[in-house]
């Protein structure tokens, strides 16, 4: 499931904003948003006056709008999960529900603030689901060997079962794009990365890197052999070691051994919350 959106102007503006005051009381922002726009006062002027100024709109609700675009572009940020609302007791406000203004403060969520960075910093925006519509945990391995393909069957799915996530790996889906676009599009819409990072292939570790830019939760796990002090070829890279990995061996009978608390099952349900339907 694909789900984006485009930020517009004002949007941007307001993340801006967000980042640098903290916390905004809504009517005030609408308030210093018309008095910027009128006096073309530049974002410096305009955080300034938010974080120094609280001023209350006395109007009755009869001559207030019912809904403004601001107010129905807060609506959207809060949908998709980068703005949340808490309510506070302002004293003498005249603020109804009615005249679509509330007495609620917004600010910015963890993926609020990552956006509003990449905003600031002037760099290429990644926009993911609301947490709540992200369905899918991604798997990154090697491919092309049958230990990995058990380890995938026996625990990594039900892990992901277990707390109704769908698994996604991109060997085993059709992409309708390239497939470096599907890797990409697949860790950008996940709620957690699962990465098996034995044969340290390149790619792995670059999907690793790509979901911990992002701000995504990882589970990494790994073959016993590739722990430090092992061959330099398989020694996990020095990058990931001071991660903690599930390492895993193989019994005589062919199942896998994992040292205590250290199951996918067990680590995944500590990472990400259960889905609920």
């Amino acid at each position: 499931m694909k789900v984006s959106f485009t930020l517009e102007s004002d949007q941007k503006l307001i993340l801006r904003i967000l980042r640098e005051t903290g916390r905004i009381h809504y009517p005030v922002l609408e308030r210093v948003l018309n008095a910027v726009e009128k006096h073309n006062s530049n974002l410096d002027t305009f955080v300034k006056i938010v974080a120094d100024k609280r001023e209350f709109d006395f109007r009755s609700a009869r001559d207030k709008p019912k809904l403004t675009q601001l107010e129905r572009t807060i609506e959207g940020l809060i949908f998709v999960g980068l703005v949340k609302r808490s309510s506070h007791s302002y004293p003498h406000s005249h603020f109804t529900q009615d005249a679509g203004l509330t007495d609620d403060d917004i600010e910015l969520t963890s993926e609020g603030k990552r956006v509003a960075k990449s905003i600031k910093e002037e760099r290429r925006l990644i926009l993911r689901p609301a947490p709540t519509r992200r369905t899918t945990v991604f798997v990154a391995c090697a491919f092309g060997h049958d230990e990995i393909d058990q380890l995938y069957d026996k625990h990594l799915v039900p892990a992901c079962d277990a707390l109704r996530y769908n698994p996604v790996r991109i060997d085993m889906t059709e992409p309708k794009q390239s497939i470096t676009d599907g890797i990409l599009e697949g860790i950008t819409e996940c709620a957690c990365v699962i990465a098996d990072i034995t044969h340290a292939r390149p790619s792995v570790y670059l999907e690793v890197g790509f979901a911990h830019g992002l701000g995504i939760p990882l589970l990494l796990t790994c073959r016993g052999d590739h722990h430090r002090g092992k061959t330099e070829d398989k020694k996990v890279h020095f990058d990931l070691e001071q991660y903690k990995i599930s390492f895993w061996t193989r019994t005589p009978k062919g199942g896998f051994r994992w040292p205590k608390n250290m199951k996918p099952s067990s680590r995944l349900s500590a990472i990400v919350p259960e889905r609920k339907e």
